[in-house]
Order: C-alpha cells, then sequence, then structure tokens
C-alpha cells in the first residue's frame, strides 16, 4: 500500500497518503484510536472501497487493475456484522450445499482454527444442525465467518475486530489457530483489534493514527519507542 488516499464525500479526507507493507505470512495487527482510519483502509484493501490516490499491491499486481472475482478469490474479508445464512453450519463454513463436494480435511481445519468444536458438539445435529442469526450469538456467528474465511484457503485474510463478541479464552485459542494456520499455509492476516492480548500476540503492529501508518513493530518495541501507542495500550512510558 502506497500513497493511498480516501474521503466519504464530505469532503475530509479519512486516509492521507496512507502506506505500509507486509511481505511475509504472518499475523499482523491495525491498531489505532477509534476513528483514525483503520475500517476505512481495510475496506480499500479489501477491494470495497474506491480509493482516490495511490496503489495497493497484491503480489506485484495492482489492485485496479484486477478482475473483482480474481482478486476477491484471493482475499477473504471479514466486517465488523460477520454474515449468517440460513442453513446447516456445514454450508455457512463450506457455501457448499451438497456435502459430498465439501473438503473434510480443509473443513476439519477451518472449525478447529475457528474453535467450532464445542459449538457443533452442542447438538446432535451437529454439522447439520441449523442456525440462522437469530439463534447464534456474536461471538458464534464470527467463529463461523472466520471458519469460512479459513475453508476457502485464500492468501490474504482480513478480520475487522475479530475478537468482538469472543471470551477471554475462545480469543487465545482463535488467535494461536490463526497463527499457526498462517505459517503452515503461507498465509498473511491483518486485523484490527483494540484488545492488547492480541496486539501482544501479532508479529507486528502497525499503529495508526489521523489516517496514517505512522509506526510499526512488535507490542513491546512500540510500548517502548512510542509514547502515544504506550498510552493507548495501557502502558505509558515514564
Amino acid at each position: 500500500v502506497s500513497g493511498l488516499c480516501f474521503s466519504y464525500g464530505t469532503g475530509q479526507q479519512i486516509l492521507k497518503k496512507t502506506a505500509m507493507m507486509l511481505e511475509e505470512a504472518g499475523f499482523y495487527v491495525l491498531a489505532g484510536s477509534s476513528g483514525c482510519g483503520k475500517s476505512t483502509l481495510m475496506k480499500c484493501i479489501a477491494g470495497l472501497l474506491p480509493y482516490e490516490e495511490g496503489r495497493i499491491l497484491l503480489n506485484g499486481r495492482e489492485l485496479k487493475n484486477l478482475n473483482r472475482d480474481t482478486y476477491w478469490k484471493e482475499v477473504s474479508y471479514i466486517g465488523q456484522k460477520p454474515f449468517i445464512l440460513d442453513g446447516t453450519l456445514r454450508y455457512n463454513i463450506t457455501l457448499q450445499k451438497d456435502e459430498n463436494e465439501a473438503d473434510g480435511k480443509r473443513l476439519e481445519e477451518a472449525i478447529r482454527t475457528a474453535d467450532l468444536e464445542g459449538l457443533i458438539g452442542q447438538k446432535p445435529e451437529g454439522l447439520r444442525r441449523r442456525v440462522s442469526e437469530d439463534t447464534l450469538s456474536k461471538g458464534e456467528q464470527l467463529k463461523i465467518n472466520i471458519a469460512r474465511a479459513v475453508y476457502r484457503e485464500a492468501g490474504l485474510l482480513l478480520l475487522d475486530e475479530m475478537t468482538e463478541g469472543l471470551d477471554p479464552q475462545a480469543e487465545i485459542r482463535i488467535l494461536e489457530g490463526l497463527k499457526k494456520y498462517g505459517k503452515e499455509r503461507g498465509i498473511l492476516c491483518l486485523c484490527i483489534s483494540h484488545h492488547v492480548e492480541t496486539q501482544k500476540s501479532a508479529d507486528r503492529v502497525l499503529f495508526m493514527e489521523d489516517g496514517r501508518i505512522e509506526t510499526e513493530g512488535t507490542y513491546e518495541e512500540l510500548c517502548g519507542s512510542c509514547e502515544t501507542y504506550a498510552r493507548m495500550a495501557g502502558r505509558e512510558k515514564a
């Protein structure tokens, strides 16, 4: 990402020559105060918002020059409101109505990574259990969306507020699962999170302020080098 600019048409620029480079597979966190442009940046990377200036490259290819269907095969995006389809748990993960079409090994990996074993085991129907938004908590909906993204095996996984609605133990299990999955499969995972524990788990934290990436590093590095980040993380420098 280089020189990215975006505004919502109100005259107020949200992204201001934003730049960042993520070259290796791993788990990265986009952090910053509310309203600094994190979700807007992620939607631009996901191809959901038309940025005005700058470039977004995926494996050296400019997003604006790529067919959207081709691009979205390589990118999985989970927004702040997970979506659930009326259907079985299996269908919600694989998006394949014919059970015989699903890849069993990929399905098992998706379930394990998203910490879904407990939900599947709640009812005797298992993966054939029918669900909807009304029958699931927000945390359960999020887990299903993460499992769906893992099952797709896209090279870039984008998560906006991925830990919203999760209890602390589930959050830790999913973070560990995503990190392991990313390393083994060469997947780059970028998530937005205000949770300190999530930021501590990241290979790198990108700290955003007023529409720009101001600095980056591990959680400990940023707490020691950036006073603004340290205050936000509750670790104000002496």
